[in-house]
């Protein structure tokens, strides 16, 4: 058993037995990567947008922008559902 194996073992089981059945709970987790990795989009995306503008490519510059605005509409989207789940999981665990 590795050392971190054993340090958050307790825990581990705790949190388990806890969300036991509650699927909810990886997708949470699953959403927050999602959002880990678009904030490394959006700064590429941001990058892209100010070399587009600075070399004077309009269309270059207009297809960046639209791609920074969904991604930022979708990061909303993404949050919010996320924070429902957090709501509706934590009821569900104050039941138990």
């Amino acid at each position: 058993m590795s050392f971190l194996s054993k340090i958050f073992s307790k825990e581990l089981k705790w949190i388990l037995k806890v969300t036991n059945k509650k699927r909810y709970v990886g997708v949470m987790v699953f959403i927050q990567a999602l959002l880990s990795v678009s904030g490394v989009v959006y700064a590429l995306l941001l990058r892209r947008v100010i070399d587009a503008a600075v070399s004077g490519n309009k269309e270059g510059f207009i297809n960046a922008f639209g791609l920074v605005v969904g991604l930022v509409v979708t990061q909303i989207l993404l949050r919010a559902w996320n924070r429902y789940l957090e709501e509706y999981v934590k009821v569900r665990m104050k039941e138990e």
